[in-house]
């Protein structure tokens, strides 16, 4: 994917962070095999010019790695796998772009599509073109990234939500309790 997209973009910077860490050795190889610079978080590599791929193959900083683009893909969907979660990438200012496979997370990304927050993509074709309209397209991309934090927004709150359908039944509760606990101590 980013050697399809070098050619149009020569600054790209692809960041790839593997579900498990541990593959990032064989990643890394993989990458530098096919002629890539590659920079990894774990060994704290500077990120140069021509640096390629930045690897993210840390625990803990997905929210870091998603901070420093507006373009991300969520991963196992072009497979059977059922997909990863969109919520984070949405919340975090990312336009989503995904496989077909979205089975796992199947309502939210019901909502991100309708309200223009997430895509998805058949093939790494497709992928490719979905990447390079959005970077090419500032009005698109920010429009689509206005869209994802919105639906996810809308999709935030449960606990409130549920805490105020609860009062009703709970507040008799605590003011009886209260005045029982006065009873005691008068």
């Amino acid at each position: 994917m980013h050697e399809k997209l070098k050619s149009r973009h020569p600054d790209l910077l692809t960041i790839i962070v593997p579900r498990h860490p541990e593959r990032a050795d064989a990643l890394e190889e993989e990458f530098t095999a096919r002629g890539l610079k590659v920079a990894r978080r774990s060994r704290n590599d500077t990120v140069l010019a021509e640096t390629d791929i930045l690897l993210g193959d840390t625990i803990g900083e997905m929210g870091l790695y998603l901070r420093l683009t507006e373009v991300a893909f969520v991963g196992r969907s072009l497979v059977q796998s059922g997909g990863q979660n969109p919520i984070e990438p949405a919340r975090l200012g990312t336009a989503v772009l995904s496989g077909c496979n979205v089975q796992n997370f199947r309502d939210a990304y019901r909502r991100l599509i309708d309200a223009g927050g997430a895509r998805l993509v058949r093939d790494g074709e497709m992928l490719a073109g979905g990447v390079n309209f959005l970077l090419n397209n500032y009005s698109a991309r920010r429009t689509m990234i206005k869209a994802g934090r919105a639906a996810v927004d809308d999709m935030s709150g449960a606990l409130n939500r549920t805490l105020q359908a609860l009062d009703p039944y709970i507040h008799p509760l605590i003011v009886k309790s209260r005045l029982e606990g006065d009873e005691g101590h008068g």
